[in-house]
């Protein structure tokens, strides 16, 4: 399935998302789902950070800040299984990286009394490994184990 979408922000101009997901049925019970797309945010510097308006920081902002935007692609694996009579078991492992284009930094780690906040000067990104298991334990009865 593809998709595209298209937005306009009244600061950042105009947008283009585009997002792609496959999903491949290996086996009756064995799924495998792929996934790419692009994502932008506006950040919300001071209602994500709200420490800095109670620290006694000085605050230096370089640039006005720009929209973050970032590449998100995936993979995912996920298994069904039986324990019995209405007992199904799905176990699903997940890994997803975001390469991100910019982003906004809230850097108060350069120097104790101050706060710098700039768009990102190189690369950034971020991965994301989950695995996790659905089991019906009894009639009305589930436990969802997962560990990221």
């Amino acid at each position: 399935m593809a998709g595209f979408r298209y937005d306009h922000h009244n600061l950042y101009g105009n947008f283009y998302t585009p997002r792609f997901h496959v999903k491949y049925l290996w086996t009756p019970s064995t799924t495998i789902r792929l996934s790419v797309g692009k994502g932008y945010r506006s950040s919300r510097i001071f209602t994500e950070n709200l420490v800095i308006l109670a620290s006694s920081k000085q605050l230096t902002i370089f640039e006005p800040p720009k929209v973050e935007q970032a590449w998100n692609y995936g993979i995912q694996f996920s298994k069904d299984i039986s324990l019995g009579d209405h007992r199904p078991v799905t176990l699903i492992v997940d890994f997803f990286r975001t390469t991100f284009q910019n982003r906004v930094i809230v850097d108060s780690e350069q120097k104790a009394e101050k706060i710098y906040i700039y768009n990102l000067k190189g690369r950034a990104f971020s991965n994301s490994f989950q695995l996790e298991m659905n089991a019906t334990l009894f009639s009305g009865m589930e436990a969802i184990l997962a560990w990221r």
